[in-house]
C-alpha cells in the first residue's frame, strides 16, 4: 500500500469508554496498515487523562488541553497550523463542535470534517432525566447542537443506518456506516500468557459439558435500558428447568451477583469482570447461548452493540430483543436467535415459556453463523472506511 504522508487528526473529547477506546484503535490502524495514512495525531481535550492514554494508540502524537470547548478550540486551532492535517476525525458532540470552532479560527487551508456519531445524544438526555421538569428543552438544544454538527461537517460516520430515520438532515449529506466490528486482536490471542481467570471459565466448561449442560452468557454492563433484572430470571429459568449453567462477564459484578444467585445455585454461576479482551471470543465460544436484552428506546434502536457482534462471531445463538435492529436481518436469515418483541418483557412468564419452546430450534442452527464471520470482522470495516476517507484532495 502505497503511503499517503496524510496527517490526520483524531479529536476525542469525554469519558473513554473500552468499546469507543477499541474502535478508535481499530480505526487508526486501518488507516495506516491498509488505507496508507501514515501520521496521525490524537488530541484529547482533558489534560488529566493525558499519561492514561498517551501510550495506547501506536500514533506518532497524542495532545492534552482543557476541557473547556473554546480552550480546546484554540489549542487545536494552533495545532492544525503547525501540522496542516488533511482531515479532521471528531468522535461526539463535545469534540465535533471544538473541531468546528478551530475551523473557523482558521482563515485558509481548513481541514476536511469527519463526524463519527455514535448515538442520538437528544434521545439519550430524554431517558436519563425523566424527572428533570426540563427534559424537554433540554431535548431540544441538544438536537439542535447535533442538527447543527451535521450540516457543518463534511461527512459523516454513522454506527447504525437506523439513526437516519430520527435525523433527518442525515439524508442530505454523504454518510457511511460503520458497525463495531470485531477487531482482529480480540480474534488471534495464541501469543499471549492465557490468564487465571480464563483457565477457571475454562474449568467451568469442562465440568458444564460433563454433566450435560450447555451454557447461556451475558456480557457487558448494567444499565437501566439493559433489562438486567429480565435478563437474570430468563437465564435463572434455564439454569433450573433446562440444563443450563450460566456465566456473566462485567466489570460491574457488584450489580450482579446477588441478583444472579436468587435464580441459580453458585455452582452454576460464573462471573469475571477480568478477561482480557483476547481471550473473550474464545471464552464466548465455549458457551451455547449469548443473551442481549434492550427496552424499546430510541437510543438502543441507533445502538450498534459491540456485545452482538462478539456474541455472532463467537458462533453462539442468540435471544435478543427487537430494538436491538442490527441483529434482526442476520437472525431471520440464520435462524440462530429468538427475537422477543419489547411487550414480552412485561410477562416473564411467558417469555421464558417461548423461549423453552425455541431452544432446540436454534441450538440447532447456531451452525449457519460461521458463514457471516467475514461479515462481521474489520476485513470488512476497512472497505468502508475507505469509502470515508476518498475523494478528498490530498
Amino acid at each position: 500500500m502505497k503511503e499517503h504522508n496524510t496527517k490526520l487528526i483524531r479529536i476525542y473529547a469525554g469519558e473513554f469508554l473500552a468499546a469507543q477506546k477499541a474502535r478508535i484503535i481499530a480505526e487508526i490502524e486501518a488507516l495506516k496498515s491498509d488505507i496508507g495514512y501514515s501520521e496521525q495525531i490524537v488530541f484529547h481535550a482533558d489534560k488529566e487523562r493525558r499519561k492514561a492514554e498517551k501510550n495506547c494508540f501506536n500514533v506518532a502524537e497524542v495532545q492534552c488541553y482543557s476541557n473547556s470547548i473554546l480552550k480546546a478550540a484554540i489549542c487545536l486551532s494552533r495545532l492544525i497550523k503547525k501540522e496542516h492535517p488533511v482531515y479532521l476525525h471528531a468522535h461526539g458532540i463535545k469534540s465535533v463542535f471544538i473541531a468546528i470552532i478551530a475551523k473557523w479560527l482558521i482563515l485558509t487551508n481548513r481541514p476536511f470534517l469527519i463526524y463519527e456519531v455514535h448515538g442520538a445524544a437528544a434521545f439519550e438526555s430524554l431517558y436519563r432525566h425523566q424527572k428533570s421538569l426540563s427534559r424537554w428543552l433540554r431535548f431540544l438544544i441538544v438536537y439542535f447542537l447535533e442538527s447543527l454538527a451535521v450540516l457543518l461537517s463534511n461527512r459523516i460516520l454513522l454506527v447504525s443506518k437506523k439513526i437516519v430515520h430520527y435525523y433527518p438532515l442525515l439524508k442530505f449529506k454523504r454518510c457511511v456506516v460503520i458497525p463495531r466490528f470485531i477487531s482482529e486482536e480480540h480474534i488471534d490471542w495464541n501469543k499471549q500468557e492465557i490468564s487465571e481467570t480464563f483457565k477457571l471459565f475454562k474449568s467451568f466448561s469442562d465440568n458444564a459439558k460433563k454433566h450435560h449442560k450447555k451454557i447461556i452468557v451475558y456480557s457487558g454492563g448494567a444499565a437501566v435500558w439493559q433489562c438486567v433484572e429480565e435478563m437474570l430470571k430468563i437465564m435463572g429459568f434455564l439454569t433450573e428447568k433446562c440444563r443450563f449453567c450460566m456465566a456473566i462477564f462485567t466489570y460491574e459484578q457488584d450489580k450482579f451477583k446477588k441478583k444472579a444467585l436468587k435464580y441459580a445455585q453458585d455452582p452454576d454461576v460464573f462471573f469475571s469482570g477480568n478477561l482480557k479482551d483476547a481471550e473473550l471470543i474464545s471464552a464466548l465460544s465455549l458457551c451455547d447461548i449469548g443473551i442481549l436484552l434492550r427496552k424499546n428506546l430510541v437510543l438502543n434502536q441507533v445502538a450498534s452493540p459491540t456485545k452482538l457482534y462478539e456474541y455472532l462471531y463467537a458462533g453462539l445463538a442468540l435471544i435478543t430483543t427487537d430494538s436491538v435492529v442490527e441483529a434482526l436481518p442476520i437472525i431471520q436469515q440464520t435462524k440462530a436467535g429468538i427475537i422477543l418483541k419489547d411487550l414480552f418483557l412485561t410477562n416473564i412468564e411467558k417469555t421464558c415459556s417461548f423461549v423453552e419452546s425455541n431452544l432446540n430450534s436454534i441450538l440447532n442452527t447456531r451452525k449457519n453463523l460461521l458463514a457471516y464471520r467475514h461479515e462481521l470482522t474489520w476485513a470488512k470495516g476497512k472497505i468502508l472506511l475507505q469509502k470515508l476517507y476518498d475523494k478528498v484532495n490530498i
